[in-house]
């Protein structure tokens, strides 16, 4: 969990100026840097009640090529607060039971249904709730075990569970996006240790093509697993746990390397009636199976840095007697390079493959989507996110009508709403522009 940046050494720049106090600040808040919920198997020493604040707002161009209905326009542009977030951090009793709230007020971790099935409303700025839950650290400290309740972004994925203000593209990418499990409710227990860290969840389940993220949802909702269990392993072989907090290494930095996987099992629609809903099938899956799972590394060094994820899944959606199986796989590649203390350079490549029963439901033949982004980060305040600036341009050479099936609908069979990455689809090519100005405090 992130602390508030300190008040007093934010006034002290304030009447200094940024590059004479920038370190001594940068300092203070890269050594903040472990609170943060998201960084890996929520590695966090208890702190007393803190707030913090991330705003995001963003401007986006975008071109497609032949754009058919109903994002014909060739050219669409403008702004928007894809983040508003809120959270709240307090101990309770004693530093090693915590408490931890987020709210969000703006719209891209909101409307990420997949296919016919009602999505998370979103952008009308009401607050969405992101995660409440309560961690005890058997141990009082980062390192030793703990047990989380409550409402939680799942950690099987690397990219997801860092959290927005950390990644280094505008957005995450749309791999991830297709893979991630999302926010669950739940309970999970975990232990860190000096070189490996490993936790086992238990949850009402993941969100995926034909089923909207189940966050915040009944008990009897057809939306929700009816057993999902969720298992993250990683191993550190140079560093600390608080270096994997986001995908930037300053200059300056050591060395630090960790590689791990995840796995997700669950199924639905035994216990209590499946409301999901792939795009080509009239009636609901009666029962549902799913499989993923996810391998990925991290390395950092003096300025540089460089992350490589596979992602893949099998979901049985149970109809009988032909059935409707599918597999899908994807991959990420990214890397960064500190140009000085505030100039950071990136490139990104995230390829995923749908399965032919997919492709050949929709009519279509396109089962490869291939996304190139690079870009350049930022900071006014070296070693330090509390203020970032960020441009990037995404090139996808694929035609998106597979992937966008099911948008004229109001929502799309693959594609996160475009709040999310900028992107549109239902285009035979598309490059979008983004740019993004970041505080957090």
């Amino acid at each position: 969990m992130r602390h508030a940046v300190p008040t007093a050494l934010l006034a002290l720049t304030a009447s200094t100026g940024l590059a004479s106090d920038a370190h001594a600040l940068a300092a203070a808040l890269r050594a903040d840097a472990a609170m943060d919920a998201a960084a890996g198997a929520t590695r966090i020493e208890p702190v007393p009640l803190t707030a913090s604040l991330l705003l995001q707002t963003r401007y986006m161009f975008n071109s497609r090529d032949d754009s058919r209905p109903p994002n014909f326009q060739n050219y669409t542009q403008g702004f928007d607060m894809p983040r508003a977030e809120l959270r709240l951090q307090s101990n309770i009793f004693n530093k090693q039971l915590t408490g931890y709230l987020a709210f969000d007020f703006g719209d891209a971790e909101g409307d990420r249904g997949r296919g016919r099935t009602p999505t998370i409303p979103a952008g009308n700025g009401s607050p969405q709730l992101r995660e409440a839950y309560a961690q005890y650290n058997f141990e009082g400290s980062a390192e030793g075990f703990y047990f989380k309740v409550g409402q939680f972004k799942s950690i099987f994925n690397t990219e997801d569970a860092i959290a927005p203000e950390y990644q280094l593209a505008v957005a995450r990418s749309v791999t991830n996006e297709f893979f991630n499990i999302g926010l669950t409710q739940g309970i999970a227990i975990g232990r860190v240790r000096d070189r490996v860290a490993w936790e086992v969840a238990l949850t009402d389940g993941a969100h995926f093509w034909g089923n909207p993220e189940p966050a915040n949802t009944a008990f009897n909702s057809g939306l929700e697993a009816d057993v999902a269990l969720t298992y993250r392993f990683d191993w550190k072989f140079a560093g600390d746990w608080s270096r994997f907090a986001d995908f930037s290494s300053w200059r300056g930095s050591d060395e630090a390397i960790r590689v791990g996987f995840g796995l997700h099992i669950q199924t639905q629609g035994q216990t209590n009636p499946s409301e999901i809903q792939p795009d080509f099938f009239n009636g609901t899956a009666p029962n549902v199976n799913m499989l993923a799972w996810t391998v990925d590394a991290q390395y950092e060094s003096d300025g540089w840095a460089a992350f490589a994820a596979y992602h893949g899944h099998r979901i049985d959606y149970g109809y009988r007697p032909l059935g409707l199986i599918t597999i899908q796989h994807g991959f990420v590649l990214q890397g960064s390079y500190f140009f000085d203390d505030r100039t950071e350079g990136f490139a990104r490549v995230d390829w995923l493959t749908i399965d032919n029963e997919i492709a050949n439901g929709f009519g279509t033949t396109q089962g490869d989507f291939l996304f190139l982004t690079a870009g350049v980060n930022y900071f006014p305040i070296p070693e330090s996110h509390a203020i970032k600036l960020s441009f990037d341009a995404t090139w996808a050479p694929n035609d998106s009508d597979t992937l966008d099936i099911g948008a004229f609908g109001g929502n799309s069979a693959f594609f996160p709403d475009p709040t999310v990455t900028g992107l549109l689809g239902g285009a035979s090519g598309e490059l979008l522009f983004r740019g993004q100005f970041q505080v957090l405090f």
